[in-house]
């Protein structure tokens, strides 16, 4: 067997394992959330004083939920005397059961600083937004995106972080794609974080790594080892407007 299936072969079964080990872990814990042991009931609470979404745009003043489970909406609070009250303070309810597994809050986060890169399917797509939004960044800055895709994440190779470098000039590049399992970084990036082909990668991430040299093209876990100090930058900086420029 030539070395390269064997290695390809090793992937999969890693990446199966990995796949294996999450769902072990996402059932201990729901075991540990739900069960606990014990038979007493969780009692009822009204949840109020907040946009509280029952589907994608029709809010209710409350939600009156018994053991667990939503029973009711836009209840009279007289009828149920004995619910606990939380108030959410003007915070947003969203219906969980109904969550698409969005990562709402880095999305947020990105489209609202940064390039949104939906549609954007290729390293060329890709260093074009970088360049139109470095046009509006100060050198030394930071450019965030999200939501692009590519055919292959494991072929991003050093010719495609050059086509980046490129278009970012003296600027930082972190960009995540539309899966949120895959993240874009630059050389200047890469060096400011410390990043080198030797750095531990956390379990079940990767870095795409050609000729012994980092691509900037980090997988799964591994996102988050630039991630803490290239997101300081961005706290040092207010960004205004509800939507990221388009790619």
């Amino acid at each position: 067997m030539r070395l390269s299936a064997v290695y390809d072969f090793k992937n999969r079964i890693d990446e199966t394992c990995i796949c294996i080990g999450r769902f072990i872990l996402l059932i201990v814990a729901s075991a540990l959330v739900f069960g606990c042991g014990t038979d007493k009931s969780m009692g009822s609470q009204i949840f109020t004083n907040g946009d509280i979404y029952i589907n994608s745009s029709e809010k209710v003043h409350n939600l009156l939920v018994k053991d667990g489970t939503v029973e009711e909406y836009n209840v009279d609070l007289e009828d149920h005397k004995d619910a606990e009250i939380i108030d959410i303070e003007g915070g947003v309810a969203y219906p969980g059961f109904n969550d698409s597994h969005a990562h709402l809050m880095e999305t947020g986060l990105f489209l609202s600083a940064g390039i949104n890169l939906a549609g954007v399917e290729g390293v060329d797509g890709i260093a074009a937004a970088v360049e139109k939004k470095a046009a509006s960044v100060e050198e030394g800055g930071l450019i965030l995106g999200v939501g692009f895709s590519l055919r292959d994440y494991n072929a991003w190779s050093l010719a495609d972080l050059a086509k980046i470098d490129a278009a970012a000039g003296n600027r930082l590049v972190y960009l995540g794609d539309k899966l949120g399992h895959n993240v874009v970084i630059n050389s200047k990036a890469i060096t400011y974080t410390g990043l080198t082909p030797e750095t531990p990668v956390p379990l079940g991430g990767k870095m795409i790594i050609q000729d012994g040299k980092l691509t900037g093209m980090l997988r799964e876990s591994a996102m988050i080892l630039p991630s803490s100090k290239l997101f300081k930058l961005f706290k040092k900086r207010r960004y205004k407007g509800r939507h990221g420029e388009n790619a």
